[in-house]
């Protein structure tokens, strides 16, 4: 009876020590690619960021480097424009200097989808990286977000085409979505650009023009970035970037420094 009673006690005892799982050993996480394996949330931001136990982690998104020659030409050279990551020091700065080297900053507007990608962030020109963190930039590029020019890689590519090839050859910045303050048009070669949101208010406070000149590019402001029309519509000092999306559209319509109408249409 006793030996039984043994027996049993030993397997039972066995048994307890079997059945308890071993302790799981928690990931080490110290890239961006390392949470998302670990099955983190990813903020689809520009570039893409994931969070794990209170730390974020910033998708390397450097593809090119400054200084790349683009093809075909012996003296152009690519500037790819720099990417900065606001650290908690700089964020958290109370006075920034009043020097002027403006920088596009990521903003966080508080949209979250079901479905990826998500226009997650604004993309805002700030006088310098320091006023961008201090201001509740995530992170920043070098340069106005006017001069910078946002490719959209993610989709189905118009057919023998590479955006992300297009983006790096030119020094662009790809992304899987317009920032949510900007609009999406495309070209005639198939790729898809982002350009500022310019609405009918901000339109209507452009200086009407008779001709153009060094510091004026007339052209007649018939529609919005998203397409809608404007009434009885005026010739503009407009930005270059808006002009450049008129020429897929409808057409440019612009008068030179004489005065003299030309029309362009891609």
């Amino acid at each position: 009876m006793k030996l039984a009673l043994i027996i049993l006690t030993i397997f039972a005892v066995v048994f307890t020590a079997c059945s308890q799982s071993a302790p799981v050993e928690k990931p080490v996480i110290s890239t961006f690619d390392d949470c998302v394996l670990a099955g983190n949330p990813v903020m689809e931001s520009y570039p893409r960021q994931c969070s794990a136990d209170g730390q974020t982690f910033v998708e390397d998104i450097n593809n090119i480097s400054d200084g790349d020659i683009l093809p075909g030409s012996d003296d152009q050279i690519v500037l790819k424009p720099e990417f900065h990551v606001c650290s908690e020091q700089e964020k958290d700065a109370q006075a920034c200097t009043m020097e002027y080297f403006p920088v596009c900053g990521l903003v966080d507007n508080g949209i979250r989808c079901i479905k990826a990608p998500c226009p997650s962030v604004d993309a805002k020109t700030y006088g310098n990286g320091c006023s961008a963190c201090s201001s509740g930039a995530m992170n920043y590029y070098s340069g106005s977000c006017e001069e910078i020019s946002f490719v959209v890689c993610s989709g189905e590519p118009a057919k023998g085409f590479d955006p992300v090839k297009f983006a790096n050859d030119t020094g662009g910045i790809c992304v899987d979505i317009c920032p949510n303050n900007f609009d999406e048009y495309m070209t005639q070669i198939g790729v898809k650009l982002c350009i500022p949101r310019y609405d009918k208010e901000i339109i209507s406070s452009w200086d009407v023009c008779t001709k153009s000149s060094d510091s004026c590019n007339c052209v007649k402001a018939y529609e919005t970035t998203g397409s809608e029309p404007i009434d009885n519509p005026q010739y503009r000092c407009v930005p270059d970037d808006y002009s450049s999306r008129l020429i897929f559209r409808s057409g440019l319509d612009r008068l030179d420094e004489k005065g003299d109408q030309s029309v362009m249409i891609a």
